[in-house]
């Protein structure tokens, strides 16, 4: 079926065009680099795999080179809660600096690629990258943001909202990567995206066949194709919101990212 003309949010940017410099050379440089900088070991992590488990004694930062993970709180009974996915340019771990250990679990869901800073050493790459503890600390700010806005989501939208806007912030998340983001395969399931959403797998299964009749998405399984993006940011909308901010609905934290860079060059 070909797709409907879709208009973006917002004028795309170049893929991970916010990132600075520092970010960017983490990311891409190989392990056995030279020019006597100390090197970031890569790790890769298999599909299931527990990269970081709850009451783990804190050693590292790991951030996101490929692929995706979910981060995950289990309780005393042994509850999976799951609190967040990260993907490429995320930090996993921070939760540990404070307290000494970690208190959520990151598992990967498909195989992936971490970057490890040792937080012991971190003195030792600061020495060669100035910019790095900033770029750092941008990322944990960033992803505090995230984690409230979600919070707010969680409680104040529907549950058809909450989902509505899921996918709106996954398609940004995967702009940024310099994919589609309006047709995109979702790393995570449906029972992973309840546990997030606050809602259960029934729920999300039913909401993503209503949007479907309602012919503002394709889905087959985790494909998922956005086909009327304005729609879906209008059923994204708080209750009483007005018509006229439809088509204005961005994922916020993308939209800090984007400040942080200042604006767009121009065409």
């Amino acid at each position: 079926m070909p797709l409907k003309s879709v208009s973006a949010p917002h004028a795309a940017r170049s893929p991970e065009s916010h990132w600075s410099g520092d970010l960017r050379e983490l990311l891409n440089e190989p392990s056995d680099q030279n020019a006597g900088m100390p090197p970031f070991a890569h790790r890769r992590v298999r599909a299931g795999q527990r990269l970081i488990r709850g009451g783990q004694d804190f050693e590292s930062l790991y951030l996101v080179n490929a692929g995706w993970f979910k981060s995950v709180y289990v309780n005393e009974n042994g509850h999976e809660q799951v609190m967040g996915f990260w993907s490429r340019g995320d930090l996993m771990g921070a939760d540990g600096i404070g307290s000494g250990y970690y208190l959520n679990e990151a598992v990967a869901l498909g195989v992936a690629d971490v970057v490890v800073i040792p937080f012991a050493r971190r003195g030792d790459f600061l020495r060669f990258r100035q910019g790095l503890e900033s770029t750092l600390l941008q990322i944990i700010s960033r992803q505090i943001v995230h984690d409230q806005l979600a919070t707010m989501a969680i409680s104040t939208l529907s549950a058809p909202a909450r989902l509505a806007r899921f996918l709106i912030s996954h398609g940004e998340r995967m702009m940024q990567m310099g994919c589609s983001p309006t047709d995109f395969e979702l790393a995570m399931s449906r029972q992973e995206m309840a546990s997030y959403l606050g809602m259960t797998i029934e729920t999300v299964s039913r909401a993503l066949g209503r949007f479907s009749r309602q012919g503002l998405i394709q889905v087959a399984q985790r494909h998922i194709v956005i086909t009327d993006l304005v729609g879906l940011q209008q059923i994204a909308m708080p209750a009483g919101a007005g018509s006229d901010v439809a088509g204005q609905i961005v994922d916020p934290v993308s939209e800090v990212t984007r400040r942080e860079a200042g604006p767009p060059p121009a065409i």
